[in-house]
């Protein structure tokens, strides 16, 4: 039970495991690292109803606070007010579109007629309001407002494109726990992917394609949305969860699973040939599907007891986020480059696609940066990309000297990281994009800050090589790095003692 998302190489065996294989290098060597105090975020509307607090509480958990935004408005005033029609309740990165809706079921002794009550007012008036935002998305992207009175501009929506591809997705409230005191079980509605259309979900409690032809639609109710959002809390784990989703529902025929969480631990076990997280299912002319019990054993195994254990680092990462993020939305950074939001934000949104794997092995990396060699005036630790796209990450501790001011220290370490970035890509011309992360040691009294920068190096010059050979002649900067190879399991190796009690 494994699979990698980040990686340059995969282990063999029988067991196929998820690993990340990263080179390394390090040089130099410096200090000590506690966890970054996170200010809170309340820049955007927590919705106004219970589900719809609920909901933006579960996908700034997830997605961070620079990308999701609740109760998203369109100019397009409604009559006798001055109040913007509401797009969606919540809008993410790459772009995700939820609906929520809280409907209550009314019993009735006929199953068919109580089904198709709660689904038309849950299910069918959702699907309009998704469809006419990923429309407007699409048409009018610079219309989106955070706030009724449409004066607050959504702040970083991406370039949105014909090829852009946007995820529906319908919250549902009440059904999951009426369909769990009649007939038991988690309550998860269960999946048909026979169903295709509106008009096909007549058979009470199961779910299909709603959207045939169309962005397909996820339905999730109050068993699904939670266990979902939990076991793929990035975005880019959840969006990858969402397309292989989309994609095997419409090429997998009649496949029926009990409920979201059985189909969900169909695809935790997989692993298709590059190592990805896959649905890999016998292909048989007959219809096929798993029953209960596939999640529940998911939950109670060693392997993901240890997942768990190994993800706390991770989540230094996130706090690092909406620590940086906090300050870039209420405008309190100590130094900023021109641009605002805009600016800052390219730096947040590479950070923030980081997958969950591949934040543990950076944190760890940042944490060790932070925190080996502390007597050393400096330390350096340079990441290579483990996939296409991927920026080169460096971390760097810098001692401030004795003489020198707190100000001048910090105004010396923005200049010194500015530079080291031009080494880095003077030193893998690859390193079209670069992050570097700074901070001083733990011996100043004025607390610990962390200088983060982005550089975009695809217009290289001889200016810039020449500066970068400058710099590294002064400083030693990269002059002979040491090479690590790490290999990152999702799933840490369990003893067999342990494997065999449990």
């Amino acid at each position: 039970m494994s699979a990698p998302l980040v990686q340059t190489g995969v282990s063999s065996g029988t067991d196929a495991k998820r690993h990340l294989m990263m080179p390394m290098t390090a040089c130099s060597s410096p200090p000590s690292l506690r966890h970054h105090e996170c200010i809170p975020m309340d820049q955007h509307s927590l919705g106004v109803t219970p589900t719809e607090r609920y909901l933006a509480l579960l996908c700034k958990r997830t997605f961070l606070s620079l990308w999701s935004y609740p109760n998203v408005h369109r100019d397009e005033f409604i009559p006798g007010t001055h109040t913007g029609k509401e797009v969606c309740d919540l809008l993410d990165d790459r772009i995700i579109i939820f609906s929520d809706k809280d409907c209550a079921v009314s019993p009735t002794a006929n199953l068919n007629v109580l089904w198709a009550r709660w689904f038309r007012k849950s299910v069918l008036e959702s699907l309009k309001q998704v469809r006419g935002a990923e429309r407007w998305i699409r048409t009018s992207p610079h219309r989106l407002f955070l706030d009724k009175e449409c004066r607050r501009p959504l702040p970083a929506l991406p370039t949105v494109t014909a090829s852009t591809r946007i995820h529906l997705v319908i919250g549902t409230h009440k059904i999951a726990s009426y369909y769990r005191e009649r007939y038991g079980g988690s309550g998860s509605l269960m999946i048909n992917f026979a169903l295709k259309g509106k008009a096909a979900h007549i058979e009470p409690f199961a779910i299909g394609d709603l959207n045939p032809g169309g962005s397909y639609v996820h339905i999730l109710d109050d068993t699904s949305l939670p266990i979902i959002m939990t076991e793929f809390d990035t975005i880019r784990d959840f969006v990858a969860y969402l397309d292989r989703r989309e994609d095997f529902a419409r090429s997998s025929g009649n496949f029926f699973a009990a409920g979201e969480e059985e189909l969900l631990a169909v695809y935790l076990k997989g692993v298709d040939e590059t190592g990805e997280h896959a649905f890999i299912i016998p292909r048989e002319p007959a219809p096929i599907g798993v029953g209960e019990g596939g999640y529940a054993a998911y939950l109670s195994s060693p392997q993901r007891r240890e997942k768990i254990k190994a993800d706390e680092m991770s989540y230094f990462w996130d706090k690092l986020i909406e620590g940086l993020t906090g300050h870039v939305l209420t405008d309190t950074l100590y130094s900023s480059a021109p641009g605002g939001v805009a600016a800052a934000e390219k730096l947040l949104r590479f950070m923030a696609r980081e997958s969950r794997l591949r934040r543990r092995h950076l944190a760890r990396n940042l944490v060790e940066a932070m925190t080996i060699g502390t007597n050393t005036e400096r330390r350096l630790r340079v990441l290579l990309p483990s996939m296409p796209g991927d920026p080169y990450y460096f971390f760097l501790r810098l001692r401030r000297s004795e003489n020198m001011s707190y100000e001048e220290y910090r105004r010396h370490r923005l200049i010194y990281i500015r530079d080291t970035a031009r080494v880095v890509r003077w030193r893998w011309p690859d390193a079209v994009d670069v992050i570097g992360i700074a901070r001083e040691g733990d011996d100043n009294p004025q607390g610990r800050a962390h200088d983060a920068i982005y550089a975009d190096f695809r217009r290289w010059t001889a200016a810039d090589e020449v500066l970068a050979r400058e710099f590294q002649s002064q400083t030693g900067v990269l002059a002979d790095p040491v090479a690590i190879r790490q290999i990152e399991c999702e799933y840490p190796e369990v003893s067999a003692t342990e494997g065999a009690t449990r």
